[in-house]
């Protein structure tokens, strides 16, 4: 995929995020059941377009009233990162139809501006990557959302592995968590084993994300 808006050159690949690791904080806000109900999407409305016409961009409907034009196509829903106010919404989907973009994974406000290819922040979704040439696989993700990790708060965790030019392999994991109010990304080299977010997803503390396997961004 192509280049996320902040990268971390790790043997001359691009990671889908910073290197810096979030300050130390109070402890972060966790979705209450209210606000669970309130802001997981009651209605996901892809259009497709009519009769061979375009797709127009997915909004998504809340319990509470509200809706949320996306600026994305093919949505799904995964989950909340909180904040003091209005959580964050975990979704996958593409930037545009009709051209090149891949299924990605992107952290969005439901208050905020629509998403606007080519300047949000996106990350790799779960699955396989091949070169769109050689047909050579080229990237494994694993993604999950909620408290993945022991003793953190919800976020979405993504255990990557990239090749570089060279033929070797190189993994870490990155995290996207709230931090003051914001999206704060961090990459953990070498990754932790992933034995400790598998049991979190068997105690339904986490989600995983199921894979979507995928060719290389032109």
């Amino acid at each position: 995929m192509r280049a996320p808006a902040f990268i971390l050159l790790l043997v001359g690949w691009p990671w889908p995020g910073t290197s810096q690791k979030p300050p130390s904080t109070p402890a972060r806000p966790v979705p209450t059941d209210t606000v669970r109900e309130q802001w997981t999407p009651s209605q996901i409305q892809n259009r497709p377009g009519v009769a061979g016409g375009l797709d127009s961009p997915t909004v998504i409907h809340f319990p509470n009233g509200r809706t949320f034009h996306t600026g994305l196509f093919q949505v799904t829903f995964w989950g909340l990162l909180a904040t003091s106010r209005t959580p964050y919404l975990v979704l996958s989907g593409r930037g545009c139809t009709g051209c090149d973009a891949n299924i990605s994974v992107y952290i969005l406000s439901p208050t905020g501006p629509p998403s606007e290819e080519g300047t949000a922040r996106r990350f790799w979704i779960s699955g396989h990557e091949t070169d769109l040439e050689t047909r050579k696989l080229i990237r494994t993700s694993r993604g999950f959302v909620g408290r993945c990790l022991p003793a953190s708060s919800d976020a979405f965790v993504s255990y990557d592995s990239i090749l570089d030019g060279a033929g070797n392999w190189h993994s870490g994991l990155f995290i996207a968590s709230v931090v003051a109010d914001t999206i704060a990304e961090e990459l953990r080299t070498p990754p932790p084993p992933i034995a400790a977010t598998i049991a979190l997803v068997r105690s339904r503390h986490c989600r995983a994300i199921p894979a979507i396997n995928q060719s290389s961004e032109p």
